[in-house]
């Protein structure tokens, strides 16, 4: 199975298969560019495909480089569909220098997600949750 590649706006091309996209077993959706409202309808499609693909995820953003409050609340959305599942966990990969580190650190999103520098902390971390 091949990954499906939807051009957004602004010319952002995003990965919205999350079942062809893996990491060590873990679904996985990558973002990249520019996420703000005018891209919501297909973040919230790719956000609904990642869950349907298992509840251990890892959402890639090492390659975002803004971040508005729109797209911030369907992360937020995850990670609570996830954690309410009672069977999951959402892993974050981002750089702290950038836009989105900086995002995170003022909502204090630091303390709530579950955030790492790279593919394999995050797979590490996974590792040590229980999926039912």
């Amino acid at each position: 199975m091949t990954g499906v590649g939807a051009e957004l706006s602004y010319g952002v091309t995003m990965l919205v298969s999350p079942r062809a996209s893996e990491y060590k077993g873990f679904p996985l959706l990558t973002l990249s560019g520019e996420l703000d409202f005018a891209m919501r309808a297909e973040l919230e499609v790719a956000t609904d495909r990642l869950f349907e693909a298992g509840t251990r995820l890892i959402l890639d953003m090492r390659d975002v480089s803004l971040i508005d409050s729109a797209a911030l609340g369907l992360v937020i959305g995850l990670h609570s569909r996830v954690r309410d599942s009672g069977t999951g966990a959402l892993a974050v990969v981002y750089h702290k220098e950038t836009g989105v580190g900086r995002v995170f650190d003022a909502t204090r999103l630091v303390g709530v997600l579950h955030l790492f520098s790279d593919l394999e902390g995050a797979a590490a971390y996974l590792d040590t949750v229980r999926e039912c």
